[in-house]
């Protein structure tokens, strides 16, 4: 019988043992600052996640845009008439020059600044091109007269040889400032 009452002496003493340790380990457990812990590790892994699932819906292109892309249409959503009209008066001034290099350079900032405006409206694509054949003449009633404006302009910078008169190139630029009027940037 003593052996029996070792045995329950025992198992009553390492019962104990257990319990005082599973006490201690609850108290450290619930303590504010092992809870503060757990919190601020479970955030920082959360943060890391979703940043990684922003990264791979961009990578995707989920949306169909890419990432300067969708950024532009999101600080930009007008353009702004004042700085049009600035460049605008530049384009104006350098025609007014009537040199063949400021009828040039005018020309190029011209279609420079529709495909900027284009831009800031949310049209996307690699090139200007790729803007002008998302807009349809329901959006833009002169856009045959953008095509051909930016035609010639394409044909000014990949062939510095070609010559135009200086009314060729006010009429070019007179089918930007159509564009520009229907869209309500210029007066």
């Amino acid at each position: 019988m003593s052996l029996f009452l070792e045995l329950l002496y025992v198992i009553r003493d390492g019962m104990l043992v257990v319990l005082n340790a599973l006490l201690y380990i609850r108290s450290i457990v619930f303590t504010d600052s092992f809870l503060f812990t757990l919190k601020l590790i479970s955030s920082l892994i959360s943060a890391a996640l979703f940043a990684g699932i922003i990264w791979l819906v961009m990578k995707m292109r989920v949306f169909g845009v890419q990432v300067e892309q969708l950024g532009d249409m999101m600080t930009m959503a007008q353009v702004d008439r004042k700085r049009v009209l600035k460049a605008w008066k530049e384009v104006q001034d350098r025609l007014g020059r009537g040199d063949e290099a400021n009828l040039r350079l005018a020309i190029i900032d011209a279609d420079k600044l529709l495909d900027t405006v284009l831009k800031r409206m949310g049209y996307v694509g690699d090139t200007m091109a790729d803007r002008l054949k998302k807009i349809t003449k329901a959006q833009l009633k002169n856009i045959n007269e953008v095509w051909t404006a930016h035609k010639v302009r394409n044909n000014i910078v990949h062939s510095p040889d070609h010559s135009f008169s200086r009314q060729e190139a006010v009429e070019v630029i007179e089918m930007y400032e159509r564009a520009f009027r229907e869209m309500n940037l210029i007066d």
